[in-house]
């Protein structure tokens, strides 16, 4: 994780990993990085996040690696399951 951001970055680690993550200290050292662990996103990041992609500040298109109709939610979450197969599943109304 750490070896793929440019120096400066602050990375945020969201949500519950069950298996050990191993970071390298001096790549963050010499890097000067910056990890936070939150439990969860606050809702005034969340209408941030939001406003960011309406106005096009932030393209969230390279995460989405599949649409599928609404009705396939199951089929999508058995797909996540599969990390090297997905990042995000749009799911769109019929």
């Amino acid at each position: 994780m750490t070896d793929s951001v440019p120096p400066h970055t602050r990375i945020v680690v969201v949500g519950v990993c069950q298996q050990p993550d191993i970071i390298t200290p001096v790549i963050g050292i010499t890097k000067e990085l910056s990890i936070r662990f939150v439990f969860a996103y606050r809702p005034d990041e969340f209408a941030r996040a939001l406003d960011w992609i309406v106005t096009g500040t932030v393209d969230v298109g390279p995460f989405v690696t599949a649409t599928l109709p609404l009705e396939a939610a199951t089929e999508a979450l058995n797909e996540l399951r599969q990390p090297d197969r997905h990042c995000k599943i749009l799911l769109l109304p019929s």
